[in-house]
């Protein structure tokens, strides 16, 4: 398991990631599950860090994908 600084910065590389992104019915859960944290560890730092939850983020990086 990663640290959280690891899966925070492992979280942001993901997010730049525009393939990574498009994939079809892609979620919060699965975009943690794939970095090996738990969402509700991650979504803790997301918010501390961001103001805005993991699904957030997650939803406003795909959005920017379709403009």
């Amino acid at each position: 398991m990663k640290t959280l600084s690891q899966a925070y910065a492992a979280f942001a590389d993901l997010m730049s990631d525009d393939l990574f992104l498009s994939t079809p019915c892609l979620s919060y859960e699965a975009v943690c599950a794939r970095i090996g944290v738990s969402p509700t560890d991650l979504n803790e730092i997301l918010f501390n860090e961001m103001g805005l939850s993991g699904p957030e983020i997650l939803n406003s990086f795909q959005k920017l994908l379709i403009l």
